[in-house]
């Protein structure tokens, strides 16, 4: 007979959290796995991107013979573009206490900490354990300061700029959060963060809120680059010249507009005289119209 049972806050004990087996690559590959699928269904084009990346450079690792390790600002990277936590799944045997968080149904990000205080414009953040004593460049950053954000690696956990949410351990409602104005280090395990006026009701905002951040676009750009296609190929008009006499090769020309011009022959059989039609202008364009539509 079921029993009903208080779960706490873990309401969504339906929503595991993501496989990830970057690091089991290699002992997979040893055991005859020769195919690897990611999953990019209801994810976004930066996910698809840093996953690819990601489990490429754990291939190429396995296939040279080489260890793998995922740098601290990989792991943010896969995090922050779809993370409901990570999980070797049942690769690692059955456990589904540790599969399930149960906390949230959708990604959050990368978490950042917990609120310990509310200050005018913003709050202190004491920072999740894995994140102290980690370098964040300058005492402090504000949004004018962004691009020497971007530019420096160290300022990579929380920048001025980067969107962030606070959640109260109910994602079904409306959660407040907001883009992030300025960036000041308190001590390792503490930083406050100032956001711009009328963003927050801090009123209503509770002490132990957990802080993640949802939105990075600086990896957003860094992702695009790898698929846009902005940069146009560019395009050089070719000129044709289709020259042909009785007992020579019929013989194509093509001029890009420099001196050089590059011939083709259409083979060693010289020309003979016509029988019944003579060689018209659009059969011999037709004839020459697959180099036509290749030129660029």
């Amino acid at each position: 007979m079921a029993k009903k049972r208080d779960t706490s806050d873990r309401a969504y004990l339906l929503s595991p959290q993501d496989l990830s087996a970057h690091d089991l690559i290699d002992p997979l590959m040893k055991l005859g796995v020769r195919s690897f699928k990611i999953e990019g269904r209801l994810k976004s084009a930066q996910y698809v991107a840093v996953a690819s990346q990601t489990y490429r450079a754990a291939i190429d690792a396995a296939l040279a013979a080489r260890p793998f390790a995922l740098s601290r600002q990989g792991r943010l990277d896969l995090a922050q573009t779809f993370s409901r936590g990570f999980t070797h799944g049942f690769l690692g045997g059955i456990d589904h206490q540790q599969l399930v968080e149960g906390r949230f149904p959708k990604s959050r990000g990368v978490r950042i900490g917990t609120v310990v205080e509310k200050r005018p414009q913003g709050v202190v953040v004491e920072l999740a354990e894995e994140h102290r004593s980690v370098g964040f460049g300058p005492r402090a950053l504000d949004v004018r300061d962004a691009a020497w954000a971007e530019a420096h690696a160290t300022v990579d956990l929380i920048k001025p700029g980067d969107g962030v949410v606070f959640d109260e351990g109910h994602p079904e409602q409306d959660e407040q959060g907001g883009r992030v104005y300025r960036v000041v280090r308190r001590t390792d395990q503490r930083i406050e963060l100032t956001f711009g006026q009328e963003q927050l009701n801090l009123a209503a905002l509770a002490l132990g809120s957990i802080v993640w951040k949802t939105d990075d676009p600086a990896l957003r750009k860094r992702a695009a680059q790898s698929y846009n296609r902005d940069n146009q190929v560019k395009r050089q008009r070719l000129d044709f010249e289709l020259r042909g006499a009785i007992g020579a090769a019929l013989e194509l020309i093509a001029r890009d507009g420099t001196p050089a011009a590059r011939r083709q022959r259409s083979g060693k059989d010289p020309l003979a005289t016509a029988d019944r039609r003579p060689l018209a202008l659009e059969v011999a364009l037709r004839a020459v119209g697959s180099a036509r539509r290749h030129a660029v």
